[in-house]
């Protein structure tokens, strides 16, 4: 659904001012529009605070154009994409009845912790048994028999840069009273591994595209969603023609960042990506805030 659907010439008769008045109403719109098909979570974003946070009628528009480029991904979205590719990986034999769910923090069961928050979500289709989730990968490492061949399954929210992936793999432990790595036991065809993200992007495949038989995502992202160096993907000619739309959101940024991050994020990736439960670091930080804020559009819980 687009925000705004205006030409040079209707813009010529109006000023900026105008302009905010007509763009504002036409979100408004389209965010009741959400409502009125069942996308409640969008009532949790306090976007008026958002938009109304900056006086200067330029930045406002960006503003108002960035939060219309928001990608949400809801928690049934979320749910019915990860159980469509685990159970496409089960049934066509890539798994046995044998697989293991584990979330790829490895960390304890708390809520925000987006490893566990997403396997949790194919635990709640009851297909597959108790038994077959583990907090941990340690905990199934000190589980496992001598020779047993692992077959491992992690989700996650999002592959942004792979750092955390790249992590995972090269995580040491000691198995039969060796060190080694989940990269060496999947180079040695000792464990069967899938790591099934919601989203990656393609930065991230195309840095690991080593791993191209262990990554399954739900959904890919382009290089084009990095809204700094895809402007005019994300903005209409007509306020690219007036206004300098990158320096509105440099000014915008050095107002509402306080991330310890850079104008486009981790990565640099400048992504739009809001999940039901957190944000990635990888979006424009000037939307989001670790903690509760009047003023940001997205909380993320790290």
């Amino acid at each position: 659904m687009t925000l705004l659907q205006t030409d040079d010439t209707a813009f010529m008769d109006r000023t900026l001012d105008e302009m905010v008045d007509l763009c504002y109403e036409n979100l408004r719109t389209k965010i009741e529009a959400l409502f009125q098909m069942g996308e409640y979570d969008w009532r949790k974003f306090n976007y008026t605070a958002f938009i109304d946070n900056f006086e200067d009628s330029g930045e406002k528009l960006v503003a108002i154009y960035l939060v219309n480029s928001i990608v949400y991904m809801s928690e049934i979205f979320c749910e019915a994409s990860l159980l469509q590719k685990v159970n496409s990986l089960v049934s066509n034999a890539a798994f046995s009845d044998a697989v293991k769910f584990i979330p790829i923090s490895g960390g304890g069961e708390v809520t925000v912790d987006s490893g566990f928050r997403f396997t949790s979500l194919v635990r709640k289709s009851s297909k597959y048994k108790d038994d077959k989730y583990f907090p941990s990968l340690e905990g199934l490492i000190r589980s496992c028999k001598n020779g047993e061949m692992l077959e491992i399954i992690f989700v996650d929210d999002i592959m942004s840069t792979g750092q955390q992936f790249d992590a995972l793999m090269k995580k040491e432990f000691i198995i039969c009273g060796q060190n080694t790595s989940l990269f060496d036991l999947w180079r040695s065809r000792r464990a069967k591994i899938a790591y099934i993200p919601i989203v990656a992007t393609e930065y991230s495949l195309e840095r690991f595209e080593e791993y191209g038989s262990i990554i399954y995502p739900c959904f890919t992202i382009d290089h084009e969603y990095n809204l700094l160096t895809n402007i005019p993907k994300y903005f209409p000619q007509w306020l690219t023609n007036t206004i300098n739309v990158f320096e509105a959101i440099n000014s915008m940024n050095k107002k509402l960042n306080k991330s310890g991050l850079g104008i486009a994020g981790q990565g640099e990736l400048a992504l739009t990506l809001a999940f039901f439960n957190s944000t990635p670091d990888s979006t424009l930080p000037l939307l989001w805030s670790k903690d509760e804020s009047e003023i940001h559009l997205l909380r993320r819980h790290a």
